[in-house]
């Protein structure tokens, strides 16, 4: 795209046509920090689903799915969720990040600083325990 942008995560064309995409938020937003994991459960979340926010200063770090218990999909967005408004950045389903073929992974670089979003959910709707982690 020339604007020195780099991510080792599907394109957002590759996602899934069947999904949907609701107006709201279905859940409150967890906030992280950079090296922190975030652990739970989307058991009682419509859609299988959770949210997280942070800031980076540079605009470089992964954010994975890797020892979930459940096939995970992320999707990284700027500017607000994909349902508000945000911009896709980045779509993640299936890779080789994790030791688990069936957890998600976004490594982005260049992109400069700001507020990120990430909707990391169960594919098919599926349900399970996660753990969410961002390294910047």
């Amino acid at each position: 795209t020339g604007l020195g942008l780099t991510f080792s995560a599907s394109p957002d064309l590759d996602r899934p046509s069947d999904r949907r995409r609701p107006q709201y938020l279905r859940a409150m937003p967890y906030s992280l920090e950079c090296g922190e994991t975030k652990t739970g459960t989307t058991a009682g979340h419509s859609a299988g689903e959770n949210y997280f926010t942070f800031d980076d200063m540079d605009g470089t770090f992964t954010v994975d799915s890797c020892g979930s218990s459940m096939d995970t999909m992320m999707t990284l967005t700027s500017g607000g969720f994909e349902s508000q408004g945000g911009t896709v950045l980045a779509h993640s389903d299936d890779g080789d990040f994790c030791s688990n073929f069936l957890d998600a992974a976004i490594e982005a670089s260049g992109l400069g600083g700001g507020r990120y979003y990430v909707l990391m959910e169960g594919y098919g709707d599926e349900d399970g325990t996660y753990s969410v982690h961002l390294s910047c």
